[in-house]
């Protein structure tokens, strides 16, 4: 926190311990920096009211993103899965965690909707906050790859999605640029992530095999159960989530639901009948269900419902959180 801070407030340098923020991405201090003239210039506030917007631009991206294969029940309860998780509690801190999710999920919800470009402008906005916005890239080429036993393979869109890869790439380029006129090496950022984080560029599995033994050898130490506890806590809480959602999984085909109780499948005849009664082109429900709002009322419901929780959180973490002893108010 306190590095984005410095960041926002004084840019980047090759100078003293400062040197050492240039491991961290702009798009956050930038945006934080603007928004601090809301705030009469106090950056830590103006960090977690960016955090706190984009918390609720999440909720209702998310919701958009997930009612494109789920019906509205599914679709509010991935939001509430996403708000109810431990780990959410960062997206009501001045970190680059809301903005980015905020910003990935826009540049899905955006390809899905037939907006490529603006959706490649948004991977690189995703790109220029944290290093795995790059990632986003591959979602232009698998839609590439999905059109040509449609439209063929044709040199234009070849050339569109290299653009388009491109442009989200724009975003580390960027920050390689930051790097080469800070220091004159693009890749300084680097030396310090390996020789203050112990971090550096390797494999899926090399990754996980050293923050396993990181986690067994670090077993015992007084910050432990901060540093390993919530995160376990996180990943068991998704398993049991899931492992209760089985108890009852809805299998759609063909209009035909069926709920699956223990191993055995029974129909589900009221959304039968109901698929049968649209398909005749009766609009409405015989089972006596009211229509759904339109979407853009339940994306603005979730979103300031997701925004209300992350307020309370962040009110939380500003008067009593508590980080290694200090709180988080103390950390400007």
């Amino acid at each position: 926190m306190r590095h984005y801070l410095g960041i926002a407030r004084d840019g980047y340098t090759n100078v003293g311990d400062a040197r050492l923020r240039l491991v961290f991405f702009p798009l956050y201090p930038a945006v934080t920096r603007v928004f601090s003239a809301f705030t009469g210039g106090n950056l830590f506030a103006a960090g977690i009211l960016v955090s706190l917007l984009c918390s609720g631009l999440c909720a209702a991206l998310l919701y958009d993103l997930a009612a494109m294969h789920l019906d509205g029940r599914g679709a509010r309860l991935a939001v509430a899965y996403f708000l109810l998780s431990p780990m959410s509690v960062f997206l009501a801190c001045a970190y680059t965690e809301a903005l980015f999710i905020s910003l990935t999920l826009e540049t899905v919800c955006l390809l899905r909707r037939g907006h490529p470009w603006g959706a490649a402008l948004c991977g690189m906005a995703s790109a220029l906050t944290r290093m795995p916005g790059v990632i986003v890239s591959g979602l232009f080429i698998i839609a590439f790859l999905a059109r040509i036993p449609r439209e063929g393979l044709r040199m234009k869109a070849v050339l569109r999605c290299l653009a388009q890869v491109g442009m989200v790439f724009g975003g580390l380029f960027v920050y390689w640029g930051i790097n080469w006129l800070v220091t004159g090496d693009p890749m300084t950022y680097l030396i310090y992530q390996k020789e203050n984080w112990y971090q550096q560029p390797g494999s899926f599995w090399a990754s996980t095999a050293n923050t396993v033994s990181y986690l067994i050898s670090t077993c015992g130490d007084d910050d432990w159960l901060f540093t390993w506890g919530f995160q376990l806590l996180a990943m068991g809480y998704i398993y049991i989530l899931l492992a209760a959602r089985q108890k009852k999984a809805a299998v759609r085909s063909g209009g035909v639901q069926l709920c699956v109780r223990g191993r055995r499948a029974v129909p589900d005849v009221a959304a039968f009948r109901r698929a049968v009664s649209l398909r005749a082109g009766n609009a409405a429900d015989p089972a006596g269900a009211e229509p759904e709002k339109p979407r853009g009322a339940r994306r603005r419901a979730v979103g300031l419902r997701g925004a209300a929780g992350c307020v309370y959180m962040g009110v939380y973490d500003r008067g009593g959180g508590v980080v290694k002893g200090n709180s988080f108010s103390q950390l400007r």
